[in-house]
């Protein structure tokens, strides 16, 4: 089933806010079996802060707007943030009453990550007067990637800062895997 399989997250709710449908994509994004979700309202799993901001929203889609691109966050069963970007339309019965709304949602935490680490590392380069590089922690090795290895810790304000030891173009999978095996070398 297309909707099942979807890394996209697909929902319905009914007109108080809780999860009448839900597909696979949550349990993997919020640690949460499905039945743990189905039935409980979405602010159950928001932080406190941003109960009140989602409410009105849902109750604009209620009386009948709509939203693409709509931000939020989540935790997950771990207490996670998760960052998600909603796209909501109103769920209507056969007789056109709006019942809920339905819509689907985009796992944008990575996204969020990168942007606040590129603005952390913005505030380092200017407070020290460096040259910042942001490397990539290698999931495995690549030859396609150059490395960077990082030197002494310089810095651990609100992001770790190293010194750039040596600058390493792509290397031959027998060298990709002794950086990873090293840990001191990050993607250029």
């Amino acid at each position: 089933d297309l909707v099942e399989t979807s890394h996209d997250l697909i929902f319905r709710c009914d007109s108080e806010g809780k999860f009448t449908y839900l597909n696979k994509a949550w349990e993997k994004t919020h640690g949460y079996k499905l039945n743990q979700m189905i039935g409980k309202p979405f602010t159950d799993f928001e932080p406190p802060h941003i109960i009140a901001p989602d409410m009105a929203e849902f109750n604009r889609h209620l009386a009948g707007g709509s939203v693409q691109g709509h931000q939020t966050t989540h935790l997950s069963k771990s207490g996670r943030e998760i960052h998600l970007l909603f796209n909501v339309i109103p769920l209507h019965d056969e007789t056109g009453n709006i019942i809920g709304t339905q819509g689907t949602a985009h796992d944008i935490t990575k996204r969020i990550k990168m942007e606040e680490d590129i603005k952390k590392a913005l505030e380092v380069a200017e407070k020290k007067d460096k040259i910042v590089m942001i490397g990539i922690t290698p999931t495995s090795p690549h030859t396609g990637f150059g490395y960077i290895e990082i030197g002494e810790e310089v810095c651990n304000d609100s992001i770790k800062v190293h010194k750039v030891k040596s600058f390493r173009e792509k290397p031959d999978l027998e060298t990709a895997k002794n950086f990873l095996a090293s840990g001191n070398f990050l993607w250029n």
